[in-house]
């Protein structure tokens, strides 16, 4: 295997959100900050991009304040002292542009503007309830600058271009925000202005736009309606803009994303980045680093602007993982996210594309799907990954705002080292050379904004030419001028082209090809790569500018292992790639693994003895009433409602609600008397209770401990083999992020019905109950069987490490004796007698030993969610392990 530059791999290390969750000054000194970060930069971070986060973070009044100012002076100076870059963020939370509501109380007047047709068929200019302030209007954009640019120079100007290296704009759904997406009358009604309007458009298009405007509003087909859109999105840009012309005069880069979805015809979705933001690939212009984003726990990140297409992750208390990953989890079709800000970086010259990566994709996101995405991303360009988030506390609803999260309590940090040295080595190889390609899309954008065109044929094409070995950038007709000497060939989606624009075309020595005779290009223009094997890869090429090439494949859209014959630059590979492998062909650059073949095969023992990391967990968020139903202490929680789709739920659903009372009870029973078991209550809800009882006996608080970062209280007692009951009397019931959890050193069996109810909704994952549920403790067991989950083995909410003992024999007569797990979840790690020896954050779990005879320890690492989302994730050894001799 070769690898890039040491340096040139550091250069492209993650760099997280850093959220900035307490505003406690005594939390937010330098010293702690320097602790912090030093764990992170050794944890394989290339820096930070501080972001406030309210409500535990600083809120609009607090934010800038000098309070905040104190907070970001340590944080600066720990990370200068660090040698981490820092990205700035240029607002108090999302989306960028109120200045925390600053600029609003400077300039009211700012308001975002749209026209109407009023029942007179004339032209009326209304303010926008919604979305502040303009950045259509100049005004908006030298007053932020002044007010926040200009503040962070004269405060931190010493930092430029050597800590800060620039600034992140988060600005999506800006213009139209998240209340209004769903909204379908007033999307379809909105129509944007800007006073003026009439003057830069006439000056840029050459005629008046106002006689048009009636036949716009209506929505017909026209030439008229295209200029406008653009113009629209243009302006709408200049923001951008003027904050890219800001950075650079300053010696700093400038990145930022907006909602950037593909250009849907508004029938198809009402979220729509082509008619609220204007045209994706022209906004790349305004930055360094083209940005795009990516949410939720499936690759398509657009699938949620899609309701047709987009399905919710559910939990249910107790159950199985059937939620973890939707069905479509590897269904990338209308997701041209990544690849428009790839495209836009190849017309317009610039540096790697930035992704805003792992946001919702929620507690069981184990390492293998967070690469899968990661990989997703990387192969349509993206070598700038902003990880959501780093939470420098992670407690209250922290917890589950948006989460993925890769702070000190997370699972992500059971080998956090080695998932960022494989996305800076990854990102590397990925921005080597430069992007070679021969074949533009024709964008859709204007044809939709004509009002003739739509999208479908594109996302369709986009899908299939992921896998044409030739490459493919994204393209309207105006800007393949600027690389046309580089490429060969156009692919119209069945667009309504005029005799001019194919003659444009034609001038500028490129072949047009139509939507069915995309199957041809490979055979006219012949890369020499060609893949014998199952399934199909994904392709990139990049020019090394030394007359060789460097060839990237990966194994993006399917759960299966790949193999087969690859062949490239006249050699042959034969290669096996695991869901979401990456490999790199060529230019000195080769990393690929071959087939394994396993001729020998001696089976570990079936069950294995154990220790375990922490005490066994119960998150006690179902309880009953009086008469046996299902309940819970927590409130309906319906923050997040905005991302779940109605209607769609687990079934069979036959419960509406789910019944509330302040008086509740959980019944259990242990097989034997069990001792130091604990209940573990957060500080935040102790006012919402006032007693609890054991078997009608109250018990009371003996200690402090944590949840995360939250400060909880003890309730330690001892139980008789026999049935038990709790009493809860609530005087108030609290949220889904303060559940209470039943500790101790038992197993744990739960049995529960198939009939669940809807217990509350938090941020991009809804919660079940089921309507009856037995639960039984008994003493901990001290072995696990190692062809089957341990959440079946007593565990069923346990997250954390487990350790799996193995002693072994392994033959002399093995030349590369090898470990092999066929199924794990999530992370392990192996020592022999003591010793690490390797690790592996997702398949293939494969490591070598020494022969001999050895005690072989196996660390595996779960996810969080079978506590904190309290379902029954997979976990642990899934089949037996066998040794073998690597070939």
């Amino acid at each position: 295997m070769s690898q890039p530059p040491k340096a040139w791999i550091d250069a492209h290390r993650p760099i997280p959100f850093y959220f900035i969750t307490t505003h406690e000054l005594s939390e937010l000194t330098y010293e702690k900050f320097y602790e912090d970060l030093s764990d992170m930069k050794a944890k394989g971070y290339g820096g930070i991009i501080p972001f406030n986060r309210p409500p535990q973070g600083f809120t609009k009044d607090t934010y800038f304040s000098e309070a905040w100012f104190f907070m970001m002076d340590n944080c600066l100076r720990a990370a200068h002292d660090l040698g981490l870059t820092v990205w700035m963020v240029d607002e108090h939370k999302a989306p960028s542009g109120e200045h925390g509501g600053r600029i609003e109380k400077l300039a009211p007047h700012l308001k975002q503007k749209r026209i109407a047709l009023n029942e007179a068929d004339e032209i009326e200019v209304k303010d926008v309830d919604w979305g502040f302030p303009a950045f259509e209007n100049p005004e908006s954009a030298a007053l932020f600058k002044l007010h926040v640019y200009e503040e962070l120079k004269k405060r931190y100007g010493h930092y430029f271009g050597n800590t800060i290296k620039g600034i992140f704009s988060d600005a999506d759904s800006r213009r139209v925000n998240s209340g209004v997406l769903f909204g379908k009358k007033e999307m379809k009604d909105y129509f944007p202005w800007v006073d003026g309007f009439e003057d830069s458009f006439k000056a840029k298009y050459g005629y008046d736009i106002t006689p048009h405007l009636p036949s716009i509003l209506r929505r017909e087909i026209s030439e008229q309606a295209r200029d406008y859109w653009e113009h629209c999105g243009e302006l709408y840009y200049s923001w951008f803009g003027s904050a890219y012309a800001w950075c650079r005069e300053n010696g700093l880069e400038y990145t930022f994303h907006t909602s950037d979805s593909a250009p849907f015809r508004l029938e198809t979705t009402y979220f729509n980045s082509a008619f609220a933001e204007g045209k994706a690939i022209d906004a790349a212009r305004y930055s360094d680093h083209p940005g795009t984003d990516h949410e939720r726990l499936q690759l398509n990140s657009a699938i949620f602007l899609r309701p047709d297409l987009y399905k919710d992750h559910y939990a249910v208390w107790g159950g199985d993982n059937s939620h973890r990953r939707v069905e479509n989890f590897y269904d990338v079709y209308s997701d041209l996210r990544a690849k428009q800000a790839q495209s836009s970086a190849y017309l317009y010259g610039k540096k790697g594309v930035m992704c805003e990566m792992n946001a919702m994709t929620g507690w069981c996101a184990s390492y293998k799907d967070l690469l899968n995405i990661a990989s997703w991303q990387m192969m349509q360009g993206v070598t700038f990954v902003v990880l959501h988030a780093y939470h420098y506390r992670l407690h209250k609803e922290s917890k589950y705002f948006a989460i993925q999260s890769y702070g000190k309590h997370c699972h992500t940090d059971f080998d956090m080292k080695a998932y960022n040295d494989l996305l800076a080595e990854n990102t590397a190889r990925c921005e080597t050379g430069s992007l070679k390609v021969d074949v533009a899309l024709l964008d859709a954008t204007d044809s939709i904004w004509r009002g003739d065109g739509d999208s479908a044929v594109e996302l369709e094409l986009a899908k299939k030419m992921n896998h044409l070995p030739n490459g493919y950038i994204i393209s309207d007709i105006k800007n393949l001028a600027l690389r046309a000497k580089d490429l060969k060939a156009v692919v119209n989606p069945d667009l309504p082209l005029s005799a001019q624009e194919r003659k444009t075309i034609a001038d500028l020595g490129l072949r047009l090809y139509e939507a069915d005779e995309v199957d041809q290009i490979e055979k006219d223009f012949p890369t020499g790569i060609t893949w014998e094997g199952n399934g199909e890869l994904m392709f990139m090429r990049r020019d090394l500018g030394n007359g060789e090439e460097m060839l990237i494949v990966g194994n993006i859209e399917t759960d299966d292992t790949l193999r087969g014959r690859l062949s490239f630059a006249g050699k042959t590979y034969d290669i096996e790639l695991t869901s979401g492998e990456m490999a790199f062909f060529g230019g000195g650059y080769d990393k690929y693994r071959t087939i394994p073949k396993d001729e020998v095969k001696i089976a570990l023992p079936a069950e294995a003895p154990v220790t375990f990391e922490k005490p066994n967990v119960i998150p006690l968020m179902r309880w009953e009433d009086q008469g046996g139903n299902a309940t819970s202490p927590v409130h309906p929680n319906q923050r997040g409602e905005f991302y779940v789709i109605k209607g769609w739920v687990p079934a069979p659903f036959t419960l509406e609600k789910h019944p509330h009372t302040l008086t509740q009870f959980l019944p259990f029973t242990a097989t034997a008397d069990l001792s130091g078991l604990e209940l573990r209550i957060s500080h935040m809800i102790l006012s919402q209770i006032d007693k609890i009882f054991l078997d009608g006996e109250l018990l009371r608080p003996c200690g402090v401990t944590k949840i995360l970062d939250d400060d909880a209280v003890i309730y330690r007692f001892d139980v008789k083999a026999g049935a038990h009951r709790f009493e809860l009397n609530l005087n108030a019931p609290f949220h889904i992020e303060d559940a209470i959890f039943l500790c101790g050193n038992f197993d744990a069996e739960v049995k529960i019905s198939d009939e669940v109810a809807c217990v509350g909704a938090s941020y991009y994952i809804r919660s079940y109950l089921p309507k009856t549920a037995k639960i039984t403790l008994s003493p901990r067991r001290e072995t696990l069987a190692t062809n089957a989950s341990w959440t079946e083995q007593g565990q069923p909410f346990y997250s954390g490490i487990v350790t799996y003992a193995f002693d072994a024999d392994i033959p002399a007569s093995l030349k590369a004796p090898t470990i092999v797990f066929p199924s794990l979840m999530a992370a392990a790690k192996v020592y022999v007698d003591g010793t690490l020896v390797g690790s592996a954050i997702r398949a293939p779990y494969r490591f070598a030993l020494p022969a001999g005879k050895h005690r072989i320890t196996v660390e595996v690492c779960n996810t969080l969610a079978n506590t904190l989302e309290a379902f029954r994730e997979p976990s642990g050894i899934l089949e037996i392990p066998y040794i073998t001799d690597e070939n």
